[in-house]
C-alpha cells in the first residue's frame, strides 16, 4: 500500500505493540517529516488513530 493509497482513506489506524518500538513511535509522532522515518507521514493524515 502506498502513500497515496493511505491519504485516500478517510481514517488511518495505526498499531504498535512492545516496548521496542517506543523510539519509533515516538519519530513517527514527535519527530520532523522525513524520509528516515516513513511512518511520519502519518502526522499529514486528516484522521489517523494510533494505537500502543
Amino acid at each position: 500500500m502506498g502513500v497515496g493509497t493511505i491519504f485516500e482513506a478517510r481514517h488511518c489506524l495505526v498499531l504498535a505493540t512492545g516496548e521496542h518500538k517506543a523510539s519509533a513511535v515516538a519519530a513517527m509522532v514527535e519527530g520532523p517529516i522525513t524520509a528516515d522515518c516513513p511512518a511520519s507521514i502519518l502526522q499529514m493524515h486528516q484522521t489517523c488513530t494510533l494505537i500502543i
